[in-house]
């Protein structure tokens, strides 16, 4: 769940909100753009929901209570009219038409609820999205242009820009999973008498990450030889931090290379 604080003037509101999206519930507006375009290709879907629920901030209240009223009210929601809102954690979706044929409309006094879709209405888009402020509908809606092959009205520049940045966005996972297999390999040559099962595992279990990730994006292994020397860079100060041991203990480059490093029966010493 995101909150955030906002103000116009004097007037202070604090918000909750997630998006909903083939039914899942989702906060990070990067994992919403992936599975907008994702479900494009395999559902030919483009349809979802930004949900928010908002409440009033009285003159000098903390956002403690604020937020305590908003859990307050999706519990009530969930508890009442069950099916309509999951539980606070997962969040969920609530249509208005739900809080007006309230039993207990009372309940709701001093809450906002809003809830804004952003979806194709017969194959035409409303309003072109603002890329820079409302990255979810411009995914939406570059989805949907670009799965009725309207391509004379997509977004080309932005789209070139998302598209590289998923590229290294998988660069950097690469290299991220490469320094934590090192860092463990650094400490299992300089710190023999450390050595046991929980390290073991662990060097396992990082050697398996790497390996289904270079399954699964087989184009980064043109790049594994600067990969592996920045992720070295890296890996070596971190062992250094780790262990104590002054930088000067570990090589200066990284001793293995890639076919050595996935290797699963390759242990520095020869000791499993």
């Amino acid at each position: 769940m995101n909150r955030v604080e906002i103000q116009k003037g004097d007037d202070r509101q604090l918000v909750s909100y997630w998006f909903q999206e083939q039914g899942r519930d989702l906060t990070n507006e990067y994992l919403v753009k992936f599975f907008i375009f994702w479900d494009a290709l395999t559902r030919h879907r483009t349809d979802g929901a930004l949900v928010r629920l908002t409440t009033v901030l009285r003159p000098g209240e903390e956002c403690g209570p604020a937020d305590a009223r908003l859990k307050d009210f999706a519990a009530k929601l969930g508890g009442s009219w069950g099916g309509l809102c999951r539980n606070w954690g997962r969040g969920g979706f609530v249509s208005t038409d739900a809080v007006r044929a309230s039993p207990h409309p009372t309940r709701v006094v001093g809450y906002t609820l809003d809830i804004s879709s952003a979806s194709l209405q017969r194959g035409k888009l409303v309003m072109a999205a603002d890329y820079d402020r409302d990255l979810y509908t411009w995914s939406q809606e570059q989805a949907a242009l670009l799965r009725e092959r309207k391509f004379d009205q997509i977004d080309l520049v932005h789209i070139v820009e998302e598209i590289e940045d998923m590229g290294k966005s998988e660069q950097r996972a690469l290299e991220s999973y490469l320094e934590a297999l090192l860092i463990h390999l650094l400490k299992w040559v300089y710190q023999p008498s450390f050595r046991g099962r929980s390290w073991r595992l662990t060097i396992i279990e990082k050697r398996k990450r790497l390996l289904k990730h270079l399954r699964e994006n087989p184009g980064l292994k043109s790049r594994l030889d600067v990969s592996i020397a920045d992720a070295y860079e890296f890996a070596r100060s971190g062992a250094e931090k780790e262990t104590g041991l002054p930088a000067s203990t570990f090589p200066h480059q990284c001793p293995w290379t890639y076919e050595v490093l996935s290797d699963p029966d390759f242990w520095p010493d020869g000791v499993a």
